[in-house]
């Protein structure tokens, strides 16, 4: 299947259109995007007892079943597909696409970080009204919890869920099909963040979703089998339409406290003054810029504790989220 898109414009031009003069022949270039059938499946087998006992019937409960199978599995194609082992490809892999990095390690997500991805796409005349924002709950959650100096909500949690809220005028969706275990340099299970026209993504259907009933193979068993097969392909038109952060840290992460100058006994708010404390990089300001005295606090308030016991030359493991 060959699908045309544009790949080159046209050119306009100003002429006297008095009778002496005539518009200038310009031919815009026409590419195709290509699509071949990938095909998903899945086959569960139940027994002769089992479809006797079950209620509701079990063969329609698992056709249900397979219906919203094989739509979660189109889209966690459609966003992180790898295009290989018979997958088709995504948007999170396609070549060109638009891309803002948050950090060497990956960075907690911001609503700047979101502007420069609506900016990516902008930049290419590819921001349209109909383009959205798409990221999994853990980003919605942390993006949620942003206030600003006055301790006010960025994002107002009192009006619609920010899961069909609105961000710079655009709508803002969430998935968990979106990926959270991506790495960069030593950051692990970081998350994905999409922004653009959900129109130049293509998902070609070919044939119709085949459930198959299957009673005959283990036919001395009493078994009976149910198949789902659905074949289609997943293109992005324009590359330029999307652009992606797949580094934003959404998950707890482990702040160390080095307590080796401490003397035996509690580690409380007010010992991160003291000279020799540190966080795990030896720095003594903490992390994102937040004192690790702030950080305890809020950790051992967070705990309902008011301090942490400690020996020397231990370290303790305090933890926060991004």
């Amino acid at each position: 299947m060959s699908i045309p898109k544009r790949t080159g414009s046209a050119t306009a031009y100003w002429f006297g259109a008095d009778n002496s003069d005539s518009v200038t022949e310009s031919t815009g270039t026409i590419g195709t995007v290509t699509m071949s059938p990938k095909t998903v499946g899945a086959l569960i087998k139940f027994s002769h007892l089992m479809s006797l006992q079950s209620t509701p019937d079990i063969e329609q409960l698992i056709r249900s079943d397979f219906v919203a199978l094989i739509a979660d599995a189109i889209d966690t194609a459609a966003i992180n597909g790898s295009g290989s082992s018979n997958q088709p490809l995504g948007i999170l892999n396609t070549s060109g696409i638009g891309s803002v990095a948050g950090g060497t390690n990956g960075a907690a997500p911001t609503l700047d970080n979101l502007l420069d991805l609506k900016q990516e796409v902008a930049v290419d005349n590819a921001d349209v009204a109909s383009c959205g924002f798409l990221t999994n709950t853990k980003v919605e959650s942390v993006l949620g919890k942003l206030k600003d100096s006055q301790g006010q909500y960025l994002l107002s949690p009192y009006g619609a869920e920010l899961g069909h809220s609105q961000i710079a005028g655009r709508r803002f969706e969430v998935s968990n099909n979106v990926p959270s275990n991506l790495t960069k340099g030593s950051g692990a299970d970081l998350s994905a963040f999409i922004y653009g026209n959900f129109s130049d993504l293509l998902i070609g259907l070919f044939g119709t979703l085949e459930i198959l009933v299957d009673p005959y193979t283990d036919f001395a068993k009493g078994t009976t089998g149910v198949r789902v097969l659905q074949s289609i392909d997943i293109a992005v038109r324009h590359a330029e339409s999307f652009a992606a952060i797949q580094d934003a840290i959404a998950q707890p992460r482990s702040l160390l406290a080095c307590v080796s100058a401490w003397p035996e006994g509690v580690v409380t708010p007010r010992a991160f003054s003291r000279k020799g404390c540190c966080d795990h990089n030896g720095q003594t300001d903490g992390i994102d810029g937040i004192p690790m005295k702030k950080i305890l606090t809020a950790v051992l308030m967070s705990a309902s504790l008011t301090s942490a016991t400690a020996r020397p030359g231990t370290t303790l493991t305090l933890s926060r989220s991004l």
